[in-house]
């Protein structure tokens, strides 16, 4: 009888330890960059799908992640070790900014689910939807026309964003990234947008992210502004 209650608890415990991560709160941007941006030698768009991740074995139990479109089952499956992070509203967020598909020329939108799986194969799945504002679901959407326009007074140091609708913009000077401790500047749309450091703290060349909806689904970086001084 006592063998048997040990082997029991001794199951209880390996059960215990042994149990599915868990995936909540995926969040998505569609990341769209001209070209010049990034280096990237023409327009490309992808998809960054980033989520709350936990395991109670911790995050290096944590073997991959597949994401995959539901209706035309292509996929993308991304080792642990290749995860961001990025902390938003005091929470922890894993995922992966270049969801690459058709060599950048468009992205999929509707149904996806995310594929989580440990070191012992256990696994969870959560399903969620990209979707695109005038955009028809489950349809190619490719990579839209950029018309954004960034200009710079260098007189008063006033930047603006012309040319189209778009609900806030952000900076870096990417030779200077300290200056913003390491990253971006924000604009609102009606705020009065002036770099308000010295000339000589200031870098050469600015990277510009243009949000163009409130919830910063549909982002645009645009092609690198160099400041001519």
């Amino acid at each position: 009888m006592k063998r048997l209650f040990i082997f029991i608890f001794l199951i209880f415990l390996i059960s215990c330890g042994n149990e599915a991560p868990t995936v909540s709160f995926p969040i998505y941007n569609v990341l769209i960059y001209q070209s010049g941006s990034l280096r990237m030698p023409s327009d490309s768009i992808f998809l960054s799908i980033y989520f709350i991740l936990n395991d109670e074995n911790g995050m290096e139990d944590i073997d991959t992640i597949k994401i995959t479109h539901i209706d035309t089952e292509y996929s993308w499956e991304i080792p642990a070790n290749l995860l961001s992070t990025v902390e938003w509203q005091d929470k922890t967020y894993y995922g992966y900014s270049f969801l690459e598909y058709d060599n950048g020329k468009s992205i999929l939108t509707g149904d996806y689910s995310i594929e989580v799986t440990d070191k012992t194969q256990n696994f969870t799945n959560l399903v969620f939807t990209v979707d695109i504002d005038g955009a028809e679901s489950n349809k190619p959407y490719n990579v839209p026309q950029i018309k954004y326009e960034f200009t710079y007074n260098e007189k008063n140091k006033e930047m603006k964003i012309v040319s189209d609708e778009y609900s806030s913009f952000e900076i870096k000077f990417i030779d200077n990234l300290a200056l913003y401790n390491y990253g971006r500047k924000k604009f609102k749309l009606d705020e009065n947008a002036i770099i308000n450091v010295q000339n000589s703290q200031i870098g050469n060349q600015i990277s510009v992210r243009v949000n163009k909806d409130i919830n910063e689904s549909l982002v645009y970086f645009l092609k690198d502004f160099n400041i001519v001084k």
